[in-house]
């Protein structure tokens, strides 16, 4: 299990700043739904997982970060390119909904 590493507090804020008017193309509430996540090129899922853990104050460079995220959101979310960009499972929901935010490492699984 890797620890969760957290960034900066000045970085976090000015980060999300930037972030925050950058953001299109997601559902309301800011983070992509599986869906949405599912129809990114690979860079811009990347991106949104970054984005992801800038919000939840989490440094979005480190590699167990990005990678628990990842692992996270794709067993939740099950994004599939042979099925045209969707997700085969909680196609509406928003990725965020795929990590326990309040655990203070990543699991081996989701």
């Amino acid at each position: 299990m890797h620890r969760r590493s957290h960034a900066p507090t000045g970085a976090v804020l000015a980060a999300t700043a930037v972030a925050a008017t950058l953001v299109g193309g997601c559902s309301a509430g800011g983070a992509p739904t599986c869906n949405e996540f599912a129809a990114k090129s690979f860079p811009d899922q990347t991106s949104a997982v970054s984005e992801l853990l800038r919000d939840h104050d989490l440094a979005p460079h480190d590699v167990g970060n990005v990678q628990g995220v990842t692992r996270a959101i794709t067993t939740y979310c099950r994004p599939s390119a042979l099925q045209h960009g969707k997700a085969l499972a909680h196609g509406d929901k928003p990725i965020g909904d795929a990590v326990d935010w309040k655990a203070g490492t990543w699991g081996a699984s989701q």
